[in-house]
């Protein structure tokens, strides 16, 4: 699986080198950790945020000028990145952007590189565009998964099997419920579901009633490794720069993904609203695994 190194790097936050990245590794005098989130580790080089507030938004970003506000960096929907700020987004300048640069990654881990994806920055603007970036604090990926997935259910539907694989057109209705808690397991940040129409009849949020997928029969989406037991986990950048994608794994080895419901430090912030709606495709072979289109709730 592809995955990114980035040159932006806590500790040293970015090289000189790097045009678009400040090299000043002293403290911004203007922020308060303390004020960011619920729960504030000052040990490492920045501030780390661990968990958000209990009510949105769950990360709160200070007050900042318009030629110098904190925001954070995220996937532009037409390509690239945006610098999303509590005034809107950003265009974020090629020299800033060439420096987040996707590369196959030796440790096969979604935390390797990539912190592009759980920095708060205070950007430096020029005549509308984001010309400088520089790491003010850490938002770990717990936090972030913790505010915006735990504890909530998607619904949708899921394709079924056809014998030699699956269809591609999610038709059976399906439930997932999301464990409250994140868990960590070998440097990842996992967060569990739970397929809960897989074996008996359930209910959507309104009271409609779900069939379980085991009454498919031979059409059963669930079989083999693909069983009532998920994981979602958070991939920034997976195979190219901010292809930023949020995966459903059946095992260690199979897995869907889709960007839409990938969790953002400017959606816990609330710079942005979080996608409602995922539409999950199996990697590899699309067909070998279920499609599904689900929505958050």
């Amino acid at each position: 699986m592809m995955r990114t190194m980035v040159a932006v790097v806590v500790g040293v936050f970015c090289a000189a080198v790097l045009a678009g990245c400040s090299s000043d590794p002293a403290p911004d005098p203007e922020f308060d950790p303390a004020s960011l989130c619920a729960e504030v580790h000052t040990s490492g080089a920045l501030p780390e945020c661990t968990a958000g507030f209990d009510e949105a938004p769950y990360l709160r970003l200070p007050e900042s000028s318009a030629q110098s506000p904190y925001g954070a960096l995220v996937a532009d929907p037409d390509g690239g990145g945006v610098f999303a700020t509590t005034g809107g987004d950003l265009p974020v300048a090629d020299s800033v952007l060439e420096t987040i640069d996707p590369q196959v990654s030796e440790d096969d881990s979604a935390a390797a590189g990539n912190d592009y994806a759980n920095l708060v920055y205070r950007a430096t603007v020029s005549d509308g565009e984001v010309t400088e970036l520089t790491p003010v604090a850490r938002v770990s990926t717990g936090a972030l998964m913790q505010s915006l997935l735990a504890g909530r259910s998607l619904e949708g539907q899921i394709s079924e099997y056809i014998g030699d694989g699956y269809d591609l057109t999610p038709t059976l209705p399906v439930r997932i419920d999301l464990a409250d808690t994140v868990t960590e397991r070998d440097g990842r940040t996992l967060l569990p579901g739970t397929v809960v129409n897989a074996t008996k009849a359930s209910h959507t949020q309104d009271g409609t009633a779900l069939p379980a997928l085991a009454d498919a029969s031979d059409r059963n989406p669930l079989r083999a490794d693909f069983t009532a037991g998920v994981e979602l986990e958070r991939f920034p950048s997976m195979h190219s720069a901010f292809d930023d994608e949020l995966v459903l794994a059946w095992t260690d080895s199979s897995s869907g993904m889709g960007v839409e419901l990938f969790p953002t430090i400017a959606d816990m912030a609330e710079l942005h609203q979080l996608d409602k709606e995922w539409q999950v495709t199996q990697h590899g072979s699309p067909t070998s695994g279920p499609t599904l289109a689900l929505r958050l709730f």
